[in-house]
């Protein structure tokens, strides 16, 4: 026996694939947000993060006499290497913190240098022949301060 064929059951079919079609179009749009959202929070770095960073390549250099600060205020760290020596130069261009290790007595090229994160304000400075202060604001303002004993 034959079965008749209705026309609410192509009604009922192709209402069925809309209603899951709006659903999984809903959902990818709701996953492509939350992406967007955790990817821009994953790529700002506080402000405590640079200072560690910063306190961290200070711990690393062979002491005072190997740090200096430059005119454009730079972070210039000596070290031997190799038979050579180097410095690490720690400064901001173009609203990006960024470092470049270049032998000594040369300075960093221009977008040379390998971004460590965006900041807007960074500010070292010797307060004595041994204590250093580093000041760094990111792009949302926060602000940070951290001195530097480097042993005597």
């Amino acid at each position: 026996m034959k079965r008749q064929k209705h026309s609410m059951d192509l009604v009922f079919a192709l209402v069925l694939f809309a209603g899951f079609a709006v659903c999984a179009m809903l959902l990818v749009l709701l996953g492509a947000r939350i992406y967007s959202r955790t990817a821009q929070t994953m790529n700002t770095v506080d402000t405590p993060v640079f200072l560690s960073y910063l306190t961290e390549k200070l711990r690393s250099s062979d002491g005072a006499e190997a740090v200096s600060v430059g005119e454009d205020g730079s972070l210039q760290i000596g070290q031997e290497m190799e038979g050579g020596v180097y410095v690490t130069w720690i400064y901001v261009e173009d609203g990006s913190l960024k470092e470049s290790l270049m032998s000594q007595g040369q300075a960093p090229i221009a977008g040379a240098g390998t971004v460590i994160g965006q900041i807007s304000v960074f500010w070292p400075k010797f307060l004595t022949k041994n204590l250093l202060e580093i000041e760094v604001m990111d792009e949302q303002g926060k602000t940070g301060h951290r001195y530097y004993h480097f042993p005597v």
